[in-house]
């Protein structure tokens, strides 16, 4: 068996049943790039739980931005209850204002003559009754 090295650290011989790997270095190389292999692979599944991860966050966003337009809508849906709401009160507010200028009006007709007509049919209690504010207080209900 000759002394020389190659480049695989193992000595020259004619018969490949003589080549003796010498220092280790071949198994040395070899474990090296099991180890090399073992890293990229455990890389390569990393990168695939991040892409995963990715997916996963992107279809979360798509999740919120669901519950987004979700909340937008109930928002509009308030939004529109509260103009209605408003729309109530100043309906409520003009039919006060009407029942007030009734009232005004009634007073003026009872203060004109309506004394009178009550007293022809019998019911001067009418005409106290008009001017109290009982009856302003009635329409305000």
């Amino acid at each position: 068996m000759s002394k020389e090295k190659t480049l695989l650290g193992v000595a020259s011989s004619p018969n490949p049943q003589d080549i003796v790997v010498k220092d280790h270095h071949f198994d040395r190389l070899i474990a090296r790039m099991e180890s090399s292999a073992i890293a990229v692979r455990s890389y390569y599944v990393s990168v695939e739980v991040y892409a995963i991860d990715v997916e996963v966050y992107a279809i979360d966003a798509e999740a919120y931005g669901g519950i987004v337009e979700v909340y937008a809508t109930v928002v509009e849906v308030c939004s529109a209850i509260s103009e209605v709401h408003a729309a109530v009160v100043e309906l409520d507010n003009a039919v006060v204002e009407v029942c007030n200028m009734a009232i005004v009006l009634l007073r003026a007709l009872i203060s004109f003559g309506g004394k009178q007509i009550s007293r022809w049919f019998g019911t001067d209690s009418m005409f106290d009754y008009c001017m109290s504010d009982e009856l302003r207080l009635t329409a305000r209900q």
